[in-house]
């Protein structure tokens, strides 16, 4: 296997819905937080399989996870997304407001952009858990791809992003980014 090491200094980045940083130079924190809970999840489940399927079906309904979050008597799902929101809200704390800025066009036909915070973090959680049951196979494989998206900009503007070397800088030059 071959390790690709980039030396190269960064600042922590604030995104409009949430970041990896939260109070921290280093998205090492964020990552350690996500070992822990799901190692401390995996305990009260016979599988990461079975973990992922109940993490999916909470996530598929704002409303029945603001319920969840409300509930006061100690439902196994209520204490998850509490746990999830105790440790992974200091890196949405944008999210909220920013999904409230949205026009309700918007998220009406891209239901994408109506995901609330709780859903938030119940993806990070989701995302581990699917890196962590295909890790094997993906080593496996022969031919590995990855898909990396190149600007989210408004395409009838000229774009001035700026490359440093590594990879293209957006320079904001459309008003409306999602």
């Amino acid at each position: 296997m071959r390790t690709i090491s980039i030396d190269r200094e960064y600042s922590p980045v604030e995104g409009k819905t949430y970041n990896l940083f939260a109070y921290n130079q280093s998205t090492e924190y964020f990552y350690k937080e996500i070992d822990f809970l799901i190692t401390e999840l995996l305990a009260e489940y016979l599988t990461a399989q079975n973990l992922l399927q109940n993490i999916r079906q909470l996530s598929s309904s704002k409303k029945q996870l603001v319920k969840l979050f409300d509930n006061q008597n100690g439902v196994f799902e209520s204490l998850i997304i509490k746990k999830l929101y105790q440790h992974f809200s200091k890196y949405t704390l944008n999210t909220s407001e920013h999904l409230k800025q949205l026009p309700l066009t918007k998220k009406i036909w891209d239901k994408r952009l109506n995901t609330s915070e709780l859903q938030y973090h119940l993806y990070i959680i989701e995302f581990e858990l699917t890196n962590r049951i295909n890790k094997e196979n993906f080593f496996k494989c022969e031919h590995k791809y990855a898909f990396l998206p190149h600007c989210l900009r408004d395409l009838s503007k000229e774009c001035k992003s700026e490359s440093d070397g590594f990879d293209y800088v957006c320079k904001h030059c459309s008003k409306t980014v999602l």
